[in-house]
């Protein structure tokens, strides 16, 4: 049973959460400016090219702000494990 606190709560943000994003694909040029920014400052843009970018089944996801603003990337590549047999994805260039 929950709480009488968590029952006043349900549906509504906390207070200083975060508003709602939304997630969408994206494309590897896509993620490059916001990975020099946060990921590589300083460094030269050749240096947001990963490894991966551009492999079939390669995912870059964008979370847009509410006035359409890419303020968040992730990439994600398909790598084997390194032990064992199982296929995985690797998480990779993860910035805000």
């Amino acid at each position: 049973m929950s709480s009488p606190r968590a029952r006043r709560s349900r549906g509504r943000r906390p207070r200083g959460a975060a508003e709602p994003r939304r997630l969408r694909q994206v494309t590897a040029g896509e993620v490059r400016p916001i990975r020099h920014s946060v990921l590589r400052p300083g460094q030269g843009c050749k240096e947001t090219l990963y490894p991966g970018d551009s492999l079939p089944g390669t995912v870059h996801l964008g979370a847009f702000d509410d006035a359409g603003r890419l303020v968040g990337i992730a990439s994600l590549y398909r790598e084997d494990r390194v032990v064992g047999s199982a296929r995985g994805w690797r998480l990779r260039g993860m910035a805000t």
